[in-house]
């Protein structure tokens, strides 16, 4: 039976680590800012439950992550919002472990290692851009009349940056309307081949490759 546990939380671990590779999706898991709080994402195909604990609640696990659309995929947000460093564990299928995710770590006098993350400022958002235009779908745009073709990528598309071509029109702004569920959402625009955040927005994700994303939350 030990044997099986050990086998399996590799399993769980492995699992994890191959779907967070991708540079454009390795930073939006674990512990990140958003309106509501910071929010909790993870892939985990394997795991029936994922819970979270922290210094916040004293170490209680009722904090249980919610199942995605998709199969694996777990999410949470925790109305956290105070400037401070915050200590946490999550608990998958009922084992205690660190983040691995999140390469914060804290080891404790008796050997235990935590996940930390820090809230250091308020997030603020733009409302200008996008906008939306009808139930669901949302209009995105992008000023820059040198650039020779753009398209949208996002987490509301798979990332897919040849699905949502734009469009320029005579002023030099690209433009693109696609369907988007209710939700937080990351995307960039990738201009000529580089894929660049939206400077109309401040809110903002850094991937530990180094790419940033923009954020905004379709209601």
């Amino acid at each position: 039976m030990r044997i099986f546990k050990i086998a399996s939380c590799f399993l769980l671990l492995g699992s994890f680590i191959f779907a967070a590779e991708d540079p454009r999706l390795a930073n939006i898991y674990g512990p990140q800012p958003g309106p509501n709080g910071v929010i909790f994402r993870y892939y985990m195909p394997d795991a029936y439950e994922i819970r979270v604990a922290g210094d916040w609640s004293d170490w209680e696990t009722q904090a249980i992550l919610s199942r995605g659309k998709s199969p694996g995929y777990f999410e949470t947000v925790i109305p956290l919002f105070e400037q401070k460093k915050y200590r946490y564990k999550l608990i998958v299928d009922g084992v205690w472990q660190q983040d691995y995710a999140n390469p914060n770590r804290e080891r404790l006098p008796d050997g235990d290692v935590l996940s930390w993350f820090e809230i250091r400022q308020t997030i603020i958002q733009h409302n200008g851009n996008p906008k939306k235009i009808a139930h669901e779908i949302w209009r995105f745009y992008h000023r820059d009349p040198e650039a020779r073709y753009v398209s949208l990528a996002g987490s509301f598309n798979g990332y897919n940056p040849h699905e949502a071509v734009m469009k320029r029109d005579s002023s030099g702004v690209w433009v693109t309307e696609v369907q988007v569920l209710p939700g937080e959402h990351y995307y960039c625009f990738v201009v000529d081949g580089k894929w660049k955040p939206d400077p109309e927005r401040r809110a903002k994700v850094i991937t530990r490759f180094g790419q940033e994303f923009s954020i905004f939350t379709a209601e």
